[in-house]
């Protein structure tokens, strides 16, 4: 079976509309709607042709750097040469007029590698060690004189007790020789015993009475001996008690020079005037001098600024006014944007300068972006040399050549 369409023949002056198979899929477009589709086509592209011909477009230099403080910002130095011992500021931190920001102790001239702290404590921890030696020998020798004083007592309470002792027995003794007496006394008086008898017994007695004596005597001595014993104690005691606060006061008075040597010689940094500390250049320990700027202070409402290295090849491209666009390296752009800046001042580095090149000075507005900056934060800036079209681009080889005919 033949198509129809195929047996058509090739040139026909009537317009071609839609033909359709069998099936009703049309299989062909007519001449009407060929037409409008390439004319469509040519419009689009006749427009795309001038948008991009007259479409701005940007050329820019990246430059890297950092963030600084902004105008008013002020750098404070320290007095003397010296060592930090206290940090009390914390880049952006905002704090009063008069406060602390940083502790230092001066250095000393005989020994500037040590700070007089070092001295002052080497010092007071060889006093410290000589007090500590002489009370741990009046300790020692109390408790010596204390050991042989406890030794003597224990001797005295032993005699004593042996006295006491024989004591009983003299008495007991003595009442049996009273007893006797008394018996031979009255067979004495009814002529039983001599008379001699009696006299024996009373002499008997009477021995009784001097040994009794003696032994009360001796436990009188032994109790003396033991209270003066008690009492050398107490006051072996008052001496070690009096020695030891004599040490302490001595400890105290050294002391308290050691901390009036110390706050002479201490400078406390303080702030002259409120404001946001941007940067903090020491930490504790760090050796510092005169000249050495250590903690930079903004004005509360002082806007943050941008610092860039530009080489020398490209400075002639850089001129205030132009548009900056600086994003901070510990911000990723894609996340939290980038801030807008002007470039305000471009200066020759001078010969004192880490790197040969000019100093690109950028002012920012810290409300185009939603995080904070802080001072010695890194940067890259993309830095707008000119704005042009493509169809300047295209005509400026022929108005060169204008130019120099």
């Amino acid at each position: 079976m033949t198509d129809p369409v195929d047996s058509r023949p090739l040139f026909r002056s009537e317009p071609l509309r839609w033909r359709h198979d069998p099936a009703g899929v049309p299989v062909r477009w007519t001449g009407r709607f060929t037409g409008l589709a390439a004319l469509l086509l040519a419009l689009l592209a006749i427009v795309g042709l001038a948008w991009a011909l007259a479409a701005p477009f940007a050329r820019s230099v990246t430059l890297q750097g950092r963030i600084v403080s902004g105008a008013g910002a002020l750098e404070l130095y320290p007095a003397q040469r010296g060592t930090v011992t206290g940090v009390h500021a914390a880049p952006g931190v905002r704090i009063a007029a008069g406060a602390p920001l940083l502790t230092l102790e001066r250095l000393q001239a005989v020994a500037p590698d040590r700070s007089l702290h070092e001295t002052l404590a080497e010092q007071y921890r060889h006093e410290l060690a000589l007090l500590a030696a002489e009370a741990r020998a009046i300790v020692a020798d109390g408790a010596r004189a204390a050991t042989v004083l406890a030794a003597r007592a224990m001797r005295l309470r032993r005699e004593l007790d042996a006295l006491d002792a024989r004591r009983m027995l003299a008495d007991q003794r003595l009442a049996l020789r009273r007893d006797r007496l008394a018996r031979v006394g009255r067979a004495a008086a009814s002529g039983a015993l001599p008379e001699f008898a009696v006299l024996e017994s009373e002499d008997a007695v009477l021995a009784g009475e001097d040994e009794r004596t003696a032994l009360l005597a001796a436990g009188l001595a032994r109790r003396a001996e033991l209270d003066e014993i008690g009492a050398e104690d107490d006051q072996r005691r008052l001496e070690t008690r009096a020695a030891l606060l004599r040490l302490a006061r001595t400890r105290a008075e050294l002391e308290r020079r050691y901390l009036g040597d110390r706050a002479a010689n201490i400078e406390v940094l303080r702030a002259p005037r409120a404001g946001t500390v941007t940067a903090v250049a020491a930490g504790i320990g760090a050796a510092v001098a005169p000249d050495q700027p250590l903690v930079v202070l903004a004005p509360v409402d002082a806007a943050p600024a941008a610092r860039l290295w530009l080489p020398a090849h490209a400075a002639i491209d850089i001129v205030p006014g132009q548009v900056v666009r600086v994003a901070v390296d510990a911000y990723p752009m894609h996340r939290h944007g980038a801030l807008a800046g002007v470039v305000i001042a471009v200066q020759l580095l001078s010969a004192t300068e880490p790197q040969a090149g000019y100093r690109v000075d950028v002012a920012l507005d810290a409300r185009s972006a939603g995080f904070a900056v802080r001072d010695g934060q890194s940067v890259s800036a993309d830095i707008v040399l000119e704005t042009r079209t493509l169809w300047d681009a295209v005509r400026a080889p022929f108005d060169r050549v204008r130019m120099r005919g």
